[in-house]
């Protein structure tokens, strides 16, 4: 007697069940991922302003306001356009990436067309990066 058919194969390198997708971020993945990033670029734009100098109260509140907006907007736009085209998510992502590290290239000494240029190519890149990424896991 063969097999029920409700009973699902097992696909052997991911040990998914055939024909069931992928399941989408948790909130709580999100919100540690958010979290994470935010700490991470709020202690670098800190960092980045301090220009060498010592550490003021400016420096910690420019930090903390810094990575609370960019943990805040990395959240939104993921829930945002999570359900939305590879392409849009990818524009989304490195327009994202791009306004951060044109800010914090600003903090330090380049001018406002390096830190312009600078932003521009790095959200360019992650762009393109993300919108491979995102269109080789569409279903």
């Amino acid at each position: 007697m063969g097999a029920h058919a409700a009973v699902p194969v097992r696909n052997a390198g991911y040990g998914r069940a055939v024909g069931v997708t992928r399941s989408t971020a948790t909130p709580r993945i999100i919100g540690g991922l958010s979290a994470t990033l935010g700490l991470i670029y709020g202690l670098y734009v800190g960092l980045v302003d301090r220009r060498g100098g010592e550490l003021t109260a400016g420096n910690v509140w420019l930090g903390l306001l810094c990575g609370i907006l960019f943990a805040a907007l990395f959240a939104g736009v993921w829930t945002a356009l999570r359900a939305g085209s590879p392409a849009l998510r990818a524009v989304g992502f490195g327009v994202l990436t791009g306004v951060a590290m044109g800010f914090l290239s600003s903090r330090g000494d380049g001018s406002v067309l390096s830190s312009a240029g600078l932003g521009l190519a790095v959200g360019a890149g992650i762009g393109v990066s993300a919108y491979y990424y995102f269109y080789a896991r569409t279903d």
